[in-house]
């Protein structure tokens, strides 16, 4: 399973962030006309680590998720559920999350609300 995969299971099966927003836990681009709240997310950076003789398995990367909502306190409300799904999660391939960076962003050409968190995900391969 791959990092993406392994965040794409986590918030759309998160029952707090689920009740926000239903299925629409979407990689990278959100469609065209979706129903709000939603969350995208993407992989910004995936840096295998290697030690003399071979990679090492511990895979450091940064994932960025969008939270979007048609008003200020939506986006902010699905930011805390993710918040609450990824912060400190942990499987048999991923070994830790931290929030590295969040902050809040605006549209004014779609006129939607958006809070980016980055998480720093360490993952075995």
């Amino acid at each position: 399973m791959s990092v993406e995969q392994a965040i794409y299971t986590r918030l759309s099966t998160f029952p707090g962030l689920v009740a926000l927003v239903s299925t629409r836990v979407y990689p990278n681009l959100m469609p065209q006309n979706a129903s709000l709240p939603a969350v995208t997310y993407q992989l910004i950076s995936y840096t295998p680590v290697s030690a003399m003789g071979g990679d090492i398995g511990d895979v450091p990367a940064r994932v960025q998720v969008n939270s979007w909502g048609k008003t200020y306190p939506d986006a902010k409300g699905v930011a805390a559920q993710v918040r609450k799904a990824l912060q400190r999660y942990t499987t048999t391939k991923i070994a830790d999350i931290f929030i590295e960076n969040e902050f809040d962003d605006y549209e004014p050409q779609t006129k939607l609300h958006k809070v980016i968190t980055d998480f720093r995900v360490h993952y075995e391969e």
